[in-house]
């Protein structure tokens, strides 16, 4: 990969925890030996910001931990659909006390999620994931934070959910977007952004390369999902948020246009979403 030296990246999802095998919420010194080593890695390709997402209790609080730790790391939380347990509602509260006015600087909370709903591996019913999703939708409204969507075979129904808040100040990142254009201009037009990865980059993927080329430099940001999807050249191998520096050159070939150009674009969205700070 070349290394460009004027616009930044960030990647904005990728679960740490997941990536050095966290074991416990606090970050011990095996842990931040581990996180350091990766964010030197990421450094060294201009990926200079990392949001950590949260998919159930225990990571989201890793997270958090993590954020408090590493300057350039910021932390999600949330339930993914696949996630949902009977202490949901227990630990909704203890998402909204680590976000309260008081509590939000220090620990660099930045969004809700990932939440949404997952109709593929159906691990619990559609009612309960819209459920779950709403009271995740409403958590991010009360504390004016961004939402990232997970959504996997269920284009209306998370389009039903959105659409219930569509008169309210609702943004986010619709991550790892699988859908067509015409889904793609469904969240677009509902001021949400598409989060784009490693799967842009498979043989297969035409559907979203096509779109890839049809969108704004402002609509989509990048993503890896490390550890998972990574980018073709290490499919099937542990991703990395370093591995966001590719994505940037592949889309910008793609798009015919520069590395730093979409660098640019993408990091000035990304910083917008989660309010990150330059």
């Amino acid at each position: 990969m070349r290394i460009f030296d004027k616009a930044m990246l960030v990647d904005t999802h990728a679960h740490i925890p997941l990536i050095i095998n966290m074991s416990s919420l606090d970050v011990t010194t095996a842990d931040s030996m581990l996180v350091h080593t990766m964010l030197q890695e990421a450094q060294q390709k201009n990926v200079r910001q990392i949001v950590t997402i949260g998919t159930m209790y225990s990571d989201s609080m890793q997270n958090v931990a993590l954020a408090r730790a590493f300057t350039d790391v910021y932390a999600t939380i949330g339930i993914h659909p696949t996630e949902i347990t009977e202490q949901f509602a227990e630990h909704i509260a203890i998402f909204r006390a680590l976000i309260t006015r008081e509590n939000a600087a220090h620990n660099k909370i930045v969004a809700i999620g990932e939440c949404g709903v997952d109709l593929y591996h159906k691990k619990s019913s559609l009612v309960e994931q819209q459920d779950v999703f709403r009271v995740q939708i409403e958590l991010a409204l009360e504390h004016d934070l961004s939402v990232v969507i997970h959504s996997r075979d269920a284009a209306d129904e998370t389009l039903r959910c959105l659409d219930e808040f569509k008169d309210s100040k609702l943004r986010g990142v619709i991550h790892c977007f699988s859908y067509d254009s015409s889904i793609a201009r469904e969240f677009l037009q509902r001021g949400f952004v598409l989060g784009i990865g490693g799967t842009v980059t498979y043989p297969k993927n035409e559907l979203l390369r096509d779109i890839m080329r049809q969108i704004t430099l402002d609509d989509f940001i990048l993503e890896t999902d490390a550890p998972f999807l990574a980018p073709q050249p290490w499919r099937g191998k542990k991703n990395h948020p370093q591995y966001v520096a590719y994505l940037a050159e592949y889309i910008a070939e793609l798009r015919a246009t520069t590395t730093e150009e979409v660098a640019t674009a993408t990091t000035r969205t990304a910083q917008k979403i989660f309010a990150l700070v330059s």
